[in-house]
């Protein structure tokens, strides 16, 4: 009892349950052989750990030697003194603060090489084996596996998205080109000029092919040639044929026509056929001049 009360309680020393014996057996063996009874609790060695001292220590590194057949590490952490104690240290020394078998631990390059890899903030990125890691570099490797496990998640989806795009591509490639050949696409140069500018896709070029081929869609859009034949059909048909291929879809209204094209002037024929009627229709269609105007063009002359 007045050992104990000296030295503390045995929970103040003891790191685990095996090494309680050791405790208890050195400090009654150094209290019988000590002249003064003064016994002082074993302080380990002190190592660099980042704190706190347990998470940065690897302790299934001794474990993992044993089961390779390999000598274990000669010693361990001890959690309530923060620091390193020998494997087979007695806990209680009366000479001095630590132990012959701790001391010795001061130049073995296992300490070294532990202090050294608990320090290491990347040593987690590499392909060294679990067993060496700490508790806290074992939490950042399933944190960094875990962000690569997302990443690549999310990789796959967008692979598999633009793989789902690309036959939808196909499949709309392959209806264009179907519903080219079989159905007679009225201005479909027209269509697919308008479509690339507008940067349509492909999807949507097909519905307007089909719905032009249908007749539901008629292009707005007419180029010189298109203004030339409306001319044309204005001039022979009058504002009905005009009219007619309008609908049809093969040129632009009157009301286009008269927007960008300045319309000929003809005097119709009352009943007896006049020659010089006729030559001015002809001058006002070819040369596109006003019938009240004195025409220096006239093909009479």
């Amino acid at each position: 009892d007045e050992v104990m009360v000296r030295t503390g309680t045995s929970a103040d020393y003891m790191s685990s349950a095996e090494a309680f014996p050791r405790w208890f057996s050195a400090m009654l063996k150094i209290a019988g052989n000590s002249s003064t009874g003064s016994i002082v609790p074993c302080e380990g060695i002190a190592v660099s750990l980042p704190e706190p001292g347990h998470l940065n220590y690897p302790v299934g590194l001794s474990y993992a030697l044993v089961q390779r057949g390999n000598n274990p590490l000669p010693f361990y952490f001890d959690s309530c003194t923060q620091r390193l104690r020998a494997v087979d240290c007695p806990m209680a020394v009366s000479a001095s603060i630590r132990c012959a078998l701790c001391c010795s631990l001061q130049d073995d390059v296992n300490v070294r090489n532990v202090v050294e890899r608990a320090r290491d903030d990347s040593l987690h990125e590499t392909r060294i084996q679990d067993a060496y890691l700490t508790d806290r570099q074992k939490d950042a490797k399933i944190s960094l596996l875990r962000h690569r496990l997302k990443t690549a998640s999310l990789a796959t989806l967008n692979h598999d998205r633009r793989l789902q795009r690309m036959t939808e591509e196909r499949d709309d490639l392959t209806r264009l080109k179907a519903a080219m050949t079989e159905n007679n696409v009225p201005r479909a140069s027209v269509i697919l000029s308008r479509a690339a500018r507008e940067g349509r896709s492909t999807g949507a070029v097909v519905k307007m092919v089909l719905d032009a081929a249908n007749g539901l869609y008629n292009p707005k859009q007419y180029d010189e040639d298109d203004m030339d034949m409306a001319v044309l059909a204005l001039g022979f048909g009058g504002r009905r044929m005009v009219y007619a291929l309008n609908h049809c879809g093969q040129g632009p209204s009157l009301n286009t026509l008269k927007a960008h094209r300045k319309t000929p002037h003809y005097t119709t024929l009352a009943s007896s056929i006049d020659e010089s009627i006729i030559r001015q229709n002809m001058e006002n269609f070819l040369f596109n001049v006003d019938h009240a105007e004195d025409s220096e063009l006239s093909i009479c002359h």
